[in-house]
């Protein structure tokens, strides 16, 4: 595969939008920076570079979170994005859909439209995204030949 991440589906976009927004990450930060002085107001790069650097997940599900919220928004900007930043993106959705955000830190509106999606449609897009990163990592089409009646 070339270095540009395979697009998804729009309705994959929009489960992965909503797993990442249904955490307020301007709240979390807010609050992390009133108890850590030297974080810089509005900086998430101590929660995303590691992720996006080397994939490695934090020990605290809100710091998990925090990352995702920001990568989401980096992903849903217009202008393209390296690889790495995409990779990281779908491997957090992957690591936190089936988790609960810290309910100090839920966006109400989005957390009721996560909860109206159907589970069977997560986890079908979380299935889509899984054969999006092996695609990646394989630098081959991933599943596009294979017995789609194999789970």
């Amino acid at each position: 595969m070339s270095a540009q991440a395979q697009a998804l589906p729009s309705e994959v976009q929009q489960t992965l939008m909503l797993c990442a927004l249904r955490f307020d990450g301007m709240l979390w930060l807010e609050q992390k920076t009133q108890l850590e002085m030297h974080l810089n107001v509005n900086d998430f790069s101590p929660w995303v570079m590691p992720v996006v650097d080397t994939l490695q997940l934090h020990p605290d599900t809100s710091s998990n979170f925090a990352a995702f919220f920001a990568l989401q928004n980096s992903v849903g900007q217009t202008l393209p994005q390296p690889i790495e930043t995409h990779i990281a993106h779908r491997y957090l959705f992957l690591h936190l859909h089936t988790r609960q955000q810290p309910t100090d830190f839920t966006s109400t509106e989005y957390e009721k439209e996560w909860r109206s999606l159907q589970l069977a449609v997560i986890l079908q897009h979380a299935a889509i995204v899984r054969h999006s990163l092996l695609s990646v990592a394989t630098g081959r089409s991933v599943g596009a030949d294979s017995n789609p009646s194999y789970q």
